[in-house]
């Protein structure tokens, strides 16, 4: 299966075997594309298990990164500001927001990226 690694979904561009395929059609399709031949039924059934075992990991992960976030004491937080019209050719004014998680922190890190904010809203 590691032959999907770089095969882009038509319709999200993502790649990887979670995004290669979402049917069986879609699978004898990449197969014939691929590998000349359609899949048998062993491997209709193993790229759809592979398939689900990598999605679980890709969600314990992430799952794992979020309690260790929470563990840190990280919070999620939102920055907003007035977008500049030159940059989307908008009306001038449009605000734009952006949120990310972060850890606030009593002293500078000595490593990594960091945002420094004074006072508060």
């Amino acid at each position: 299966m590691s032959w999907l690694d770089n095969v882009p979904n038509p319709d999200t561009g993502k790649k990887g075997v979670t995004e290669a395929f979402q049917t069986p059609g879609e699978l004898r399709d990449l197969y014939t594309q691929r590998l000349g031949r359609p899949p048998d039924e062993q491997e209709l059934k193993a790229a759809f298990a592979y398939q689900s075992q990598e999605l679980l990991k890709e969600q314990m992960l992430k799952l794992t990164k979020y309690k260790n976030q929470i563990r840190e004491g990280a919070t999620r937080w939102t920055l907003g500001g007035l977008q500049d019209a030159s940059e989307r050719g908008d009306v001038a004014g449009t605000l734009k927001y952006k949120d990310f998680t972060g850890t606030q922190l009593n002293e500078l890190p000595t490593t990594g990226t960091i945002l420094v904010m004074h006072g508060g809203i």
